[in-house]
């Protein structure tokens, strides 16, 4: 006679049967969770958050987001409210409820915010329309690379008017060093880009920049030839591109660096005539977590006698700004470049300008802006063309990463 099998206690049954369910359905709930890269340019910081993909839409963690870009938030649990400060400006937006309001203004947020294992998560749509909005904050969603980028309106670029007589001074001072030679304001002046980039033109994945001090190694270079696509740069006398140029000058420096230092990793942010964003370039510099990078451009000017290496390194950056104090080494780098340019050329040449250059505000590393001739300059025209003084070209710069590279690793003088 077989014996009687034993029977569960019914809650012990109950018990595991939910948790055989559980195990059945947790892996689909959590196949969504995906992290992203926020690359902050406002702060000058990256970070890693968590975010959660359903039905084909990406919801991002609020705290995480807030932690990430510098905003300060509060939760009422009763409620089941979220509270984004910054400054003098307060959102507001509740669990489940499509409306997020400030002081002044009611947005939509589709699909309402969700709580998930304690923490409120939005759509990312609600941090590139209504942050953006709300918090002054340029917001772009690269879809394909993960990538969130945070950077100022213009209207939170515009210089407030001096205060005093002593600021105008300051104020004036600045402008008459910049405008003393010809300068560009800017790497590239470029329209602002949709909130979405096309998947075609998107960033690489990202590697996480620590909030870490720097090493002493020069291991990542990004050369940076200027201009592509539709924007062909300026257009020298014999009609030759300053985006054919500088790309031919990038190629070719990145080539015989490969050779010289093996090890030495050498990006250029374009490899053919493509059009690409301002922020594309930087970007990419940031997420390789580069030691230096340089752009490569060509000058203009309504004289044809200016010519000769012009070298910028970016001279508005707050000195609260997480950079690892990366304007002085920028400025040595630049210093660095007009000596060997005053060498190889036996030409006295300016000294390195400090320029209020949009772009390199936004590099976490060493970066300068080089108009290494002038178009409109005969004589510098023809060195472009001649491939003997093409070369001097070149072997400037050679030279100066060279002697950088050499202070950094076996000086390294504190700069």
């Amino acid at each position: 006679m077989n014996p009687k099998p034993e029977t569960l206690n019914p809650k012990l049954e109950t018990i595991l049967l939910t948790a055989f369910f559980l195990i059945l359905i947790l892996p689909a709930a959590g196949a969504g969770a995906e992290t992203i890269t926020i690359i902050d340019n406002i702060n000058h910081s990256q970070a890693k958050v968590q975010t959660i993909v359903e039905d084909e839409i990406r919801f991002v963690s609020i705290s995480e987001l807030a932690r990430a870009i510098h905003l300060s938030v509060r939760w009422d649990a009763i409620q089941k409210k979220v509270v984004i400060k910054d400054g003098g400006e307060m959102l507001s937006l509740t669990v489940d409820q499509v409306e997020a309001k400030t002081a002044k203004k009611t947005y939509r947020v589709a699909p309402p915010p969700q709580l998930i294992e304690g923490r409120v998560f939005v759509p990312i749509d609600f941090v590139v329309t209504i942050l953006d909005s709300v918090f002054q904050m340029q917001v772009d969603w690269y879809k394909v690379a993960k990538i969130l980028s945070i950077k100022p309106k213009a209207s939170r670029l515009i210089t407030k008017e001096p205060s005093s007589k002593e600021e105008a001074a300051s104020s004036e001072v600045v402008k008459s060093e910049v405008e003393s030679f010809p300068t560009k304001p800017s790497i590239e002046s470029l329209p602002m880009k949709p909130i979405e980039v096309d998947a075609k033109s998107e960033l690489p994945s990202l590697g996480l920049v620590e909030d870490e001090e720097e090493g002493s190694t020069l291991e990542r270079i990004v050369i940076d030839p200027g201009h592509g696509g539709n924007d062909e740069g300026v257009k020298g006398i014999s009609g030759m591109l300053e985006k054919d140029v500088v790309l031919d000058l990038a190629k070719d420096i990145r080539s015989i660096l490969l050779t010289k230092f093996p090890d030495l990793v050498v990006t250029l942010t374009r490899e053919a005539d493509v059009s690409l964003d301002l922020d594309q370039r930087i970007n990419l510099a940031n997420s390789k977590r580069a030691d230096l990078f340089i752009s490569l451009h060509l000058g203009a000017s309504s004289s044809p006698k200016i010519g000769g290496f012009r070298t910028y390194y970016c001279g508005n950056l707050s000195p609260e700004k997480k950079q690892y104090n990366v304007r002085e080494k920028a400025a040595k780098l630049a210093e660095i470049i007009q000596q060997v340019a005053a060498e190889r050329f036996e030409e006295p040449v300016c000294p390195p300008q400090p320029a209020p250059l949009y772009g390199l505000a936004d590099c976490f590393m060493p970066a300068v802006l080089v108009e290494v001739a002038f178009s409109t300059n005969p004589w510098d025209e023809m060195k472009l063309k001649n491939k003997v003084e093409n070369k001097k070209i070149v072997t400037v710069l050679l030279d100066a990463i060279t002697r950088y590279k050499g202070i950094r690793e076996i000086e390294w003088m504190g700069f």
